[in-house]
């Protein structure tokens, strides 16, 4: 896993600028507009991994990232100690060029996702699949279209405001591909080094303890190396995206059910069409409870005790686990539901396409008949 550089201390340049307004030259904020509107339009249309998904975790990701040095010190009021803050978030807060990383890699981390996951296409021998060398290949394709058009000329005084020089914009690119590819969750060797790292950089501390991450107060922390600090920074940002990236787990039950069944028909439109060998509609309600259980939960629990997010660092895993609570009451019905509506939606889409799939094929029939001439029209042979 690549290291986030970050800066030594809080200065002017990079200092706290979380929640503030930029104001950007009309050349750049065109060239900007233009890339967004163009990054949206290579969203394939389907169920879940669409544009609104990457307008979702775009959101979720702004909102995580207005939280970080969200501190109260010991009066009740806000925490406004630029030097403290820093510290306290590992350097994130002092960091423009990451935070400006996370919110890009967000908008681009699905881009032309085509609703079926990394080892479909490794089982239908996509091109993709040897360009990537077979490692997260739906993240390095969205990754490699996203920063091949930034590169073009199109692009180059945005290209300027971001990065001032080669070496900005080298560390911006590792910000961005990292942060991408941390969006594969379900890779076991990348879960596993994700977890070491994590422990490095926390666990040994005592930070994972629950009686100490209960409480929302800032808590003192010794003094560390630069080292140890970009670790704990480049883990915790790996987590905010990942979280952002499962966000609806997190918030309110009524968001939470709309994803669940957005994704469920994405599965179930790959499992109709021959592209996943996987009914989901066959044990959904269990695999819900597995998720949160491995993955939300975990993550959940990550952005509480890095200690990064202040006075609202339980608001995810309170949400998590109202959410899982719920669908353990709920999720078997709803399962039901959904696959009714499932199975309804394909339906149409199949009685829909089936007046075209009848033209096509009358049209190729008129094509064979003229070729075959009047025997094959069942006609006389010419005989008259």
């Amino acid at each position: 896993t690549y290291i986030f550089p970050m800066p030594l201390r809080c200065n002017a340049t990079t200092g706290m600028k979380v929640n503030q307004s930029v104001q950007l030259p009309s050349l750049v904020n065109v060239q900007l507009r233009k890339y967004v509107s163009t990054i949206c339009r290579k969203y394939r249309k389907v169920p879940f991994h669409d544009l609104d998904h990457c307008a979702h975790v775009t959101m979720s990701a702004v909102k995580l990232l207005k939280r970080i040095g969200n501190y109260t010190n010991s009066n009740g009021g806000i925490l406004s100690d630029p030097d403290r803050i820093h510290d306290m978030t590992y350097g994130i807060a002092s960091n423009a060029l990451v935070r400006f990383a996370v919110v890009f890699a967000a908008l681009i981390h699905d881009v032309d996702h085509p609703g079926v996951p990394n080892g479909q296409l490794s089982n239908e021998s996509s091109p993709l699949v040897a360009e990537h060398s077979d490692q997260c290949t739906l993240e390095q394709n969205s990754f490699q279209i996203a920063w091949t058009l930034l590169m073009t000329r199109d692009y180059k005084e945005l290209v300027d405001c971001i990065c001032d020089n080669m070496q900005e914009l080298s560390q911006f690119r590792l910000y961005v591909v990292n942060l991408v590819i941390s969006t594969e969750i379900f890779n076991p060797r990348l879960k596993l080094t994700r977890l070491e790292k994590w422990e490095q950089a926390f666990a040994l501390d005592g930070y994972l303890e629950e009686e100490h991450s209960r409480s929302n107060a800032p808590r003192p922390r010794e003094a560390e190396d630069q080292t140890d600090m970009e670790q704990k920074a480049t883990m915790v940002l790996i987590c905010l995206l990942q979280a952002a990236d499962i966000s609806p787990t997190m918030q309110s039950w009524s968001i939470y059910k709309k994803w669940n069944e957005r994704l469920f028909q994405e599965m179930y439109n790959a499992h109709q069409a021959g592209r996943s060998p996987r009914d989901p509609s066959i044990g959904w309600f269990q695999s819900e409870l597995w998720f949160f259980d491995n993955f939300v939960i975990p993550i959940a629990q990550k952005l509480r005790t890095c200690g990064v997010f202040g006075s609202s660092s339980s608001d995810c895993l309170t949400y998590a686990r109202e959410n899982k609570r719920e669908w353990e009451n709920r999720g078997e019905e709803l399962v039901q539901e959904m696959v009714q509506r499932a199975r309804e939606k394909h339906a149409q889409t199949m009685r829909s396409t089936a007046p075209e799939a009848s033209a096509v094929s009358a049209v190729h029939d008129k094509e064979n008949i003229a070729l075959a001439g009047p025997t094959a029209a069942g006609g006389d042979g010419g005989q008259k």
